[in-house]
């Protein structure tokens, strides 16, 4: 069966807070009991003191305790007048008015009945009046005369429970902790549910958002106010969200792109096939030199998109041994070396051989990188130009530049020129047989070596690449050394 997980919390909280409230009045009753039982004693004893300066003035008419002796009950009547006196001048809020269902009055029920439980004692501690079976117990109060003790008066313990007034007012007390108790209660309950329901809201906007992109509705959103750990999951389910968005574009923009890139070189073999079949067009030389042109395209397109699934994946393969970049970009343009001079594009190398670093990398995808931005200069710059490279070295790490002359490219495309299939001119483009994947090639490459890629503005007036590869234990100037046992030594680590 499954339970809704607003009764979990709403139980869980009212279970807890049941367990909190009777906690509370169980302790706060004990406590009451206990505070209401000490402060009976503390007012008994308090009423002996003026029971003290009775038993004064009755020692003062004789000079001894006659009066007391010859009257057995004398000690009673004052402590039972003495009670009263004091009741009445200290206590008057605690006096029960008499009503008509109970018309007893107050002085019927004393609230501290000390007559029966007093005693007392002359002053070598000899038992004269009251209770003899409390002769044992310790004297509370000295009855002075002539400025000396002439006697003890002493209280037997006796439990308030035995008087039918003080159990009706700690009743009344304990009524009213009750009620308290259920108040507090219902408060905790409403405040449960108030909670619960709050709680649950995001996580009902969650649950109703996370269907919505299962159905593949990736503009969903929700709205969650709260600055709390359920707010930050909102905003990061919000995240996750628009980066599906932003993937899924790309998906369908990517799976179009593609297949428009292959139906160009496929619309193209098929009509020279297809015309070498009708008799149109003799199989010569020049066809086949045009169908295999078509071909090696097709499989550079394969190729490349091929390379950039494996990044997408992470099974890019590059391997990690040091290299040396700047002789690798040297072999490079020496391939080039012959199409540059056909479209008279000067190569300006500014760096100086002996500072040439070594980094941990793959030579054969670095090749690639630096064929894919001399093929895009090849493209774009126009003839006579200029294409300068350049590098600087920092604490951070080693920035490798490249900058060709006009044409330029918009500000506004900049940003994209790393995208995949994006062109900044696609007529132009397909005319100069681009694809519009070296650049994110070039990206995937630099990542695969924990690097950095970005395009600027050159002040040549063309295009400007810089590629970042960051410092590390690994990455270090001249030749590398032959010790072994030195941490910062490459070959140690081949």
């Amino acid at each position: 069966m499954k339970t809704n997980l607003s009764f979990k919390i709403f139980g869980v909280l009212l279970l807890t807070a049941l367990a909190v409230v009777l906690l509370m009045v169980a302790v706060l009753r004990v406590l009451l009991y206990n505070d209401f039982a000490d402060y009976i004693s503390s007012v008994e004893v308090g009423s002996l003191a003026d029971m003290a300066g009775r038993m004064q003035r009755e020692y003062l008419l004789n000079n001894d305790w006659s009066p007391v002796r010859q009257d057995p009950t004398l000690l009673q009547r004052i402590a039972a007048d003495a009670t009263d006196s004091f009741f009445e001048k200290w206590l008057p809020e605690m006096r029960p008015e008499p009503t008509p269902s109970n018309p007893i009055h107050w002085r019927h029920i004393r609230l501290f009945n000390i007559s029966g439980r007093i005693f007392l004692l002359d002053h070598n501690g000899t038992h004269l009046a009251g209770a003899a079976g409390a002769m044992s117990e310790k004297p509370l109060m000295e009855v002075y005369a002539n400025g000396k003790v002439v006697g003890w008066l002493g209280l037997a313990p006796a439990p308030f429970q035995e008087n039918p007034l003080a159990i009706a007012l700690l009743s009344r007390r304990i009524d009213l902790l009750n009620h308290v108790g259920i108040g507090v209660f219902l408060l905790v309950v409403l405040a449960s549910i108030l909670f619960s329901r709050h709680i649950l809201a995001p996580v009902k906007k969650l649950t109703a958002g996370t269907r919505a992109l299962a159905s593949r509705k990736f503009n969903t959103r929700i709205h969650v106010a709260a600055r709390d750990e359920l707010g930050e999951l909102a905003r990061a389910f919000n995240t996750m969200a628009q980066t599906l968005e932003r993937y899924e574009h790309l998906r369908r923009k990517w799976t179009a792109e593609i297949s428009h890139e292959l139906r160009t070189p496929l619309a193209v073999l098929r009509g020279e096939i297809e015309a070498v079949i009708d008799g149109v067009r003799p199989m010569n030389a020049d066809l086949s030199d045009s169908i295999h042109a078509e071909v090696l395209r097709l499989s550079n397109l394969v190729d490349d998109f091929h390379t950039l699934s494996l990044s997408d994946i992470g099974a890019f393969p590059c391997k990690n041994e040091p290299v040396q970049p700047m002789e690798v970009l040297r072999e490079t343009l020496q391939s080039f070396q012959t199409r540059l001079d056909q479209k008279a594009i000067a190569v300006s190398v500014l760096v100086d051989p002996g500072q040439d670093v070594w980094i941990p990398g793959d030579a054969i995808r670095l090749a690639q990188l630096f064929s894919n931005l001399l093929e895009n200069t090849l493209r774009y710059t126009d003839g006579p130009g200029r294409l300068t490279v350049r590098q600087q070295s920092g604490a951070e790490g080693w920035h490798l530049f490249f900058e060709d002359t006009a044409p330029g490219v918009p500000d506004t495309a900049l940003p994209h020129l790393f995208e995949r299939l994006y062109r900044v001119d696609t007529s132009r483009s397909r005319e100069l047989g681009g694809s519009g994947l070296g650049l994110s090639i070039c990206r995937s490459i630099v990542s695969a070596h924990n690097g950095r890629i970005r395009a600027y503005h050159a002040a040549s007036g063309g295009l400007g690449i810089d590629i970042f590869f960051p410092a590390s234990q690994q990455t270090f100037r001249g030749q590398p050394g032959g010790n072994p046992d030195d941490p910062t030594d490459s070959h140690s680590r081949r």
